[in-house]
């Protein structure tokens, strides 16, 4: 039997450098409708998590008004001069079209959730 783990909200990273050390951005990837609510959801998580300084959201369709108003709420980040939103946005389509990417200060690895991820085994 398995018994699903919560994931806690995080569906991957992008690993940056920074002088203080690694920071990450936390990716949040959902399919069918979204609501400004996710938005809320992953800002919550941007602000638990020590190391994340950014966070993505990848849909299937583009941010409503709402929802990207909602992530202006959380600023940006400074670094190295340049100004980074806190909270970014992309679709698969322009993901899988490479039309753009998220902007973080320097890429060094991502990581994601494998099928299987969040499964524990249970006697």
């Amino acid at each position: 039997m398995q018994k699903k783990v919560a994931d806690e909200g995080i569906d991957g990273r992008i690993y940056f450098e920074t002088r203080g050390g690694l920071k990450d951005m936390v990716l949040s990837v959902k399919g069918g409708g979204v609501r400004p609510t996710d938005i809320r959801d992953l800002r919550g998580v941007l602000e638990r998590e020590s190391t994340a300084e950014l966070a993505g959201f990848i849909s299937l369709n583009e941010p409503s008004k709402a929802m990207r108003r909602e992530a202006s709420t959380a600023g940006s980040y400074q670094y190295g001069g340049h100004s980074y939103d806190r909270m970014q946005f992309l679709t698969v389509r322009e993901m899988l079209e490479e039309k753009r990417e998220f902007h973080t200060p320097t890429k060094i690895g991502t990581t994601r959730i494998t099928p299987g991820q969040g499964l524990l085994e249970l006697d």
